[in-house]
């Protein structure tokens, strides 16, 4: 309650508050492996945001309820999660202060391939050094290994993945995770064509409890991300980036360092058509406690992604992506980091309230071979239909096949899974702000 009513001081005193609250609501019905289960749930979200005219501070707080398998064996899961960030900018520069958090007890990962996420840009960021627009997100400058969503959030309460890449199935293991995130990132802008950025930041992540640890270790440790981007042209950005980080994996007892460096390209041949693609080498080092393994290895890094937009002539919207990565990577099943080759193409279509879409995707541990390594092939494909801003409803089926070390289970059936969502969203309403203010703005002088 205290940061609460000192935010709403702080705004009425020297700037414009804003107190936000929404509501989401889904039931969805999912057949998978022959099994089946009926899910519902339910997410409700307040955020508070200050504005002042070099600064800007925001706090929101979610609260999830999920009960699954509500014929079989019902499961009632909780989720909070929480987000405070304060910026500060000029003219040139800009300084950002942020904590992520949260923790519940959800699915874990049963569908998805165990195959990780990528670490090599592994931090915040820095703010003002992304691409040029139009540009997109570039190939490796995802969610952080461990800092995304929680296995298993994107069930319904949530507010996590689409239901369509949700990673779970009926009767999956629960497990009770936490998430924490604290970064400081800063840019500053050198000429109207380049900028540097830099960013710190220690993060948590994995289960709570030997329980849930064993199903996904617990990851923890610091980071730290540099980068200087260059505006060649109105449509290339050039950038050179190093970046490190630490982590402490429990289990198996393990720890990781990593430094890397990457020089990339992004480029936009037209409004429809933007690629990057870049290259680079990471030194990693592994300790592992229980094998008194001590390690260290030079690896070659690359990456390149392709997006091409299409206006048919019916006025539908079609997207066609392509990507292909070969880098180091934070398996969360597993709890290690190798060097992964992997693949992925994918379209999406769209046409007024109806939208289609499919994805394939494979990849394989470079590192290790034979019974040691990890492979995964998965596709899935997705309907949908809005009837108005409120109401979607969604079908989909999704695939994998999945090979793991002989010392975690080996190979892996081929799995598979149909479900139907229904998604309710409510309306966010400001209780309180700057609505006037924004209104007079809005007209026309």
């Amino acid at each position: 309650m205290i940061p609460v009513v000192g935010l709403v001081l702080i705004g009425k005193l020297f700037g414009d508050v804003t107190l936000t609250v929404g509501d989401r609501a889904q039931a969805i019905y999912q057949v998978t492996n022959n099994t089946n289960a009926l899910d519902l749930g339910i997410a409700g979200l307040m955020r508070f945001d200050v504005t002042r005219k070099h600064s800007r501070y925001s706090l929101a707080y979610s609260l999830s309820f999920g009960y699954f398998d509500v014929f079989g064996d019902p499961a009632l899961m909780l989720t909070n999660a929480g987000r405070a960030q304060a910026s500060w900018f000029g003219k040139r520069w800009s300084l950002t202060l942020s904590e992520d958090a949260s923790v519940g007890r959800q699915r874990a990962f049963a569908l998805v391939p165990t195959l990780g996420t990528n670490v090599m840009d592994r931090g915040t960021t820095p703010a003002g050094t992304g691409t040029p627009a139009g540009t997109g997100t570039p190939a490796g400058t995802g969610t952080p290994a461990g800092t995304g969503t929680p296995a298993g959030t994107g069930t319904p309460g949530g507010g996590g993945t689409n239901a369509g890449q949700t990673a779970y199935v009926a009767n999956a293991t629960y497990v009770t995770y936490v998430t924490s995130r604290t970064s400081l990132g800063a840019s500053y802008r050198l000429t109207r064509r380049a900028a540097v950025g830099a960013a710190v930041g220690y993060q948590i992540a994995g289960g709570l409890g030997a329980e849930s640890r064993n199903v996904t270790p617990l990851t923890r440790g610091p980071d730290a991300t540099l980068q200087l981007t260059y505006a060649a042209t109105p449509h290339d950005l050039l950038s050179s980036g190093v970046n490190g980080f630490y982590a402490k994996v429990t289990p198996p007892d393990s720890t990781f360092t990593l430094v890397g460096a990457r020089e990339g390209w992004a480029h936009a041949w037209s409004a429809a058509t933007q690629g990057v693609a870049g290259i680079g080498v990471a030194y990693l080092r592994t300790r592992n406690a229980v094998a008194a393994e001590n390690k260290g290895s030079l690896l070659p890094t690359a990456d390149a992604s392709l997006i091409h937009t299409i206006h048919l002539n019916d006025g539908a919207l079609l997207s066609l992506i392509a990507g292909t990565r070969l880098g180091v990577l934070y398996n969360p099943v597993l709890g290690t980091y190798t060097e992964q080759l992997s693949e992925a193409a994918g379209a999406n279509w769209l046409r007024g309230r109806f939208n289609a879409g499919g994805f394939v995707g494979a990849a394989q541990t470079l590192s290790e071979s034979g019974p040691n390594a990890t492979r995964a092939i998965t596709a899935n494909v997705l309907a949908g239909y809005a009837p108005n801003r409120a109401l979607q409803l969604q079908v989909g089926a999704r695939t994998a096949v999945e090979t793991l070390p002989q010392a975690n289970g080996g190979s892996y059936p081929l799995q598979w899974g149909a479900f139907a969502l229904v998604t309710f969203t409510g309306p966010d309403y400001k209780i309180f702000g700057s609505q006037a203010k924004a209104k007079a703005k809005a007209k026309p002088k």
